[in-house]
């Protein structure tokens, strides 16, 4: 009598599971599902500013205009 055959043979990896590749179609589509979802529903409406702009702002103040001498001008 003969053993019965390996259902999988040794290195043939895990993607040779059936199981296993319906679960990662599963989770592949839940993560495209999702990014749609947040691609249509929680992104930043346009206009606004970026969220480090504020803090910025807020710690070194606004930002001013570069002043340059004149050749006739002195330093104070």
């Amino acid at each position: 009598m003969r053993p019965a055959p390996c259902p999988n043979p040794p290195g043939a990896g895990p993607w040779s599971i059936p199981l296993v590749r319906h679960l990662a179609v599963i989770v592949a589509l839940k993560l495209m599902f999702l990014f749609l979802l947040w691609f249509l529903f929680f992104r930043l409406p346009d206009g606004v500013p970026r969220p480090g702009i504020d803090v910025h702002r807020h710690i070194a103040g606004p930002a001013g205009s570069a002043h340059t001498l004149d050749k006739n001008e002195v330093r104070p």
